[in-house]
C-alpha cells in the first residue's frame, strides 16, 4: 500500500521538521553517512523521460533478436512494469523494454533495486551499469535467467582491448518469481564490489576484478532482452509465456558525496510507511543520525491491511540545520 503525503507537508522552515514514516525501506550498508543521490519511486501514471532514457540504452535499441520499445515500459500503481512481447521491428522477433539514466552517473556508492522476476526459457531481466566511454567497463547488480528462476548473477565486464569477464558469484531465493526482493551492490574505491539479496551480502570481487583499473562513472540500466546466446537457457519457445513481465517497484542510488541529491525526490521517497510499533530513528536527509522520536510524537492509523504511518510535524531537533528529516521504523 503507497501512502500519498501532500507537498504542502514539506515544509521550508527551519523550524519545522517533518517526519515521515518509511515502507519497505532498504538502505545502504550501516556504519557509512550515505545520503540519496538518485531515486525513482515510479510513482506516476507514465515514466519520467527527464530520468529515463527509452532510446540511446546501454544496451543499444537492437539487442539480439529483440527491439527495445519506450511503450513496453508501463507504469502503473507504483510499479513500472517492463514487457516483452511477440513483434517484430526491423526484423526483430520480439518487443522489449530498457531504461537508461538519461545523465546521471555515479562512481561508487550503493545502487538498489527491488524487483519481481520472470520465468521462462529466453527471458534475461538485468540491473547493471555499463558506460560505452572509450574505457567500456561494465557492473551487473544482477542477472537472472528465466530457466532458472530462483537463481541471479553478479559480474563484472571490461569490454575495452576485447572482453575480459570476473565471474564474482551467485545468489538464490525459491520466491524471486513470486515476491518483490532488493538486489544492492556496493562498489567501493579499488572497485571491490559487494552484492547484496534481501540487505545480506552474498558476493564479493574483492581485488579479483579490474582491481585499481580507472573505471569511470557510470549510468544505470534496467533491461528486460530475450536471451538467443544458450547462456545456460535455450532461447524464447512454445513453453515461454508472453507478455511477459519484469516488475521494479524501486531504484535508489546512495553516495557519500553531496553531489547529485534530488531532494524533492527523495522526500517522496520517504512518503511510504510500515509501521511496526517499535521506537523510530530519526535522521536528517543527509543520512545522519539525530536520535529517536518520543512514541507519543508519533501518530499511527489502520491502512488496509497493515499500519501505515502518517506525517508527523514536530519543533526541529536541537542542533540540526536542517528543516525536514525522515523517520526510520525498525
Amino acid at each position: 500500500m503507497r501512502l500519498s503525503i501532500p507537498a504542502s507537508l514539506f515544509l521550508k522552515s527551519a523550524t519545522t521538521a517533518i517526519l515521515i514514516a518509511v515502507s519497505a525501506f532498504s538502505a545502504p550498508p550501516s556504519g557509512s553517512n550515505w545520503q540519496m543521490s538518485f531515486n525513482d519511486e515510479f510513482e506516476g501514471t507514465s515514466l519520467d523521460l527527464q530520468k529515463w532514457d527509452t532510446v540511446s540504452v546501454c544496451c543499444g535499441h537492437r539487442q539480439f533478436d529483440a527491439y527495445n520499445l519506450g511503450s513496453n515500459c508501463i507504469v502503473q500503481n507504483g510499479i513500472l512494469r517492463e514487457v516483452i512481447r511477440n513483434g517484430s521491428i526491423n526484423g526483430s522477433k520480439y518487443l522489449a523494454a530498457a531504461i537508461t539514466t538519461r545523465s546521471f552517473k555515479q562512481q561508487f556508492g550503493y545502487f538498489e533495486i527491488r524487483c519481481k522476476l520472470p520465468s521462462g526459457n529466453g527471458l534475461w531481466p538485468a540491473f547493471w551499469m555499463d558506460g560505452k566511454d572509450p574505457l567500456h567497463y561494465e557492473i551487473d547488480i544482477f542477472e537472472q535467467l528465466g530457466c532458472h528462476p530462483t537463481r541471479v548473477w553478479y559480474t563484472m565486464h571490461k569490454w575495452t582491448g576485447g572482453h575480459n569477464q570476473c565471474n564474482v558469484g551467485a545468489a538464490t531465493s525459491s520466491t524471486l518469481t513470486t515476491a518483490f526482493h532488493t538486489m544492492g551492490m556496493e562498489w567501493k574505491a579499488g572497485n571491490t564490489c559487494d552484492f547484496y539479496l534481501d540487505d545480506q551480502k552474498v558476493a564479493s570481487s574483492g581485488t579479483n576484478c579490474f582491481y585499481n583499473d580507472n573505471i569511470p562513472a557510470l549510468p544505470i540500466c534496467a533491461n528486460f532482452q530475450s536471451d538467443n546466446l544458450n547462456w545456460e537457457c535455450p532461447p524464447i519457445d512454445n513453453t515461454t509465456v508472453l507478455p511477459a513481465y519484469y516488475d521494479i517497484d524501486w531504484i535508489r542510488i546512495y553516495s557519500k558525496s553531496t553531489t547529485r541529491v534530488e531532494p524533492r525526490d527523495y522526500q517522496r521517497t520517504m512518503a511510504r510507511a510500515a509501521i511496526k510499533g517499535a521506537p523510530p530513528v530519526l535522521y536528517s536527509l543527509r543520512g545522519e543520525r539525530i536520535g529517536t522520536i518520543p512514541e507519543g510524537n508519533v501518530s499511527r492509523r489502520s491502512g488496509s491491511a497493515a499500519k501505515t504511518g502518517v506525517a508527523v510535524a514536530m519543533p526541529a531537533v536541537p542542533g540540526s540545520p536542517y528543516a525536514a528529516a525522515r523517520m526510520i521504523v525498525r
